[in-house]
């Protein structure tokens, strides 16, 4: 029935012609699902019910026409605004291949074909503190059973010969930016901080909504916000996973020493100290 009726939808012409207005690009696990939600119950704005959508870096996907990509916005009825959710455009050089695994360094980028049809967009980009969210990116993928490394081994491994997670190469966040803003210019990205904005929603949406040019609307959130916010204000749960996630000391210098360049680049492309560690 949901096919037929997404149909019936698509030939009423029930999506946008245009595409997205804005995009939440990154970074994973930064509070990206809970802003999506929040965003998502705005009445002027336009969110996918699917969040990542994963398009623009997805090589079985990615078309140019975007016939296909405009059709995952099935429910848009004429809101203000339209905005995707996908946080892996964030990283470069990372895609998808054409049977669904994830490829790093690659030499093109979701940001370039992102750029390519939406040069006017606005970009959001949450950051979360590198050494939190790499334990976070470890703790999910090895909760879902694809590691049953170590945290340590895991980035033994990426200094060695690369690994499957890159936890490294995923929080260079200069990296990142620098090549977002060889496409964007400042004044269309939003940077801002995980730490920050979970703690104080009502000002993140205030920022975000004149960032992107729509009404301040004051948002409480239904149960699936709620439940998400909760996730991510749990502090300190023990888990059985703690000796695979405990960073040792030498593990935690090699980890600061190789993110040593995101630290200053921030602070000085924000004119801020960040509340990180190492920061």
């Amino acid at each position: 029935m949901f096919s037929i009726n997404k149909n019936i939808a698509l030939l009423k012409g029930e999506y946008p012609r245009r595409g997205p207005d804005f995009f939440i690009i990154g970074a994973t696990r930064s509070g990206t699902t809970y802003l999506h939600h929040l965003l998502k119950q705005h009445p002027d704005i336009f969110m996918p019910q699917t969040k990542e959508l994963h398009y623009f870096n997805s090589n079985g996907k990615y078309s140019k026409d975007l016939k296909k990509y405009l059709g995952m916005f099935y429910g848009y009825k004429k809101e203000k605004l339209i905005g995707e959710a996908t946080p892996l455009y964030f990283e470069k050089g990372t895609l998808y291949d054409s049977d669904g695994r994830i490829l790093f360094f690659q030499n093109e980028t979701a940001i370039e074909r992102l750029h390519h049809h939406y040069p006017d967009a606005k970009i959001i980009i949450s950051l979360r503190d590198p050494i939190d969210r790499i334990e976070s990116i470890y703790s999910k993928n090895f909760s879902q059973g694809k590691v049953t490394t170590t945290l340590q081994e895991e980035i033994g491994q990426e200094l060695a010969d690369g690994s499957r997670l890159h936890l490294l190469y995923r929080n260079r966040y200069d990296i990142h930016l620098k090549e977002i803003f060889k496409y964007y210019p400042q004044k269309q990205v939003s940077i801002i901080i995980f730490e920050d904005w979970v703690s104080d929603t009502n000002k993140a949406l205030s920022d975000i909504s004149s960032f992107i040019g729509a009404p301040y609307v004051e948002i409480n959130g239904d149960e699936e916000t709620r439940n998400t916010r909760e996730s991510y204000q749990k502090r300190g749960s023990s888990s059985g996973m703690e000796l695979k996630l405990s960073l040792n000391q030498e593990t935690a210098n090699i980890i600061k020493d190789e993110l040593s360049p995101v630290y200053p680049y921030l602070n000085e492309l924000l004119a801020r100290t960040l509340p990180w560690k190492y920061g």
